[in-house]
């Protein structure tokens, strides 16, 4: 496992990487911006354990998506690092980023076609969806 080192010194998001289950999971903290994600996505495009084709799991049940805008979501959903139909799985306690991940998923599936993107409410739920889970 590899973790990254820019986007764990932003703080706020830290992301290992689980070769053998061919997972990216993203630890999150506190309000989120934009620059943070986009650190995070440049970070882990340049990981050498990094591959486009891993699934995703992001925990944002101590963070929040509130500060990011619909242009902000749409740049990110551009310039993910992820490959069209990587799972990709939000966990959220808030019902605003449940709506927010939703509005995430639009802006994916419309830049690049065949994305797999959901919020959960629960970690176990959110496992269970992704492969291997």
């Amino acid at each position: 496992m590899s973790a990254g080192n820019e986007a764990e010194a932003a703080g706020r998001m830290i992301y290992v990487i689980d070769p053998i289950r061919r997972l990216v999971t993203v630890i999150c903290s506190g309000p989120l911006t934009e620059r943070e994600f986009g650190l995070y996505q440049q970070t882990l495009k340049k990981d050498p354990g990094f591959d486009p084709s891993y699934s995703l799991l992001v925990d944002l049940s101590a963070a929040g998506l509130s500060g990011l805008g619909n242009d902000s979501l749409r740049a990110l959903a551009i310039n993910t690092p992820f490959e069209p139909g990587a799972r990709r799985a939000f966990v959220v306690s808030e019902a605003i980023d449940q709506t927010l991940v939703r509005l995430f998923k639009a802006h994916t599936e419309s830049a690049t076609r065949g994305e797999f993107v959901r919020a959960f409410r629960s970690l176990d739920d959110a496992l269970r969806w992704l492969p291997g889970g």
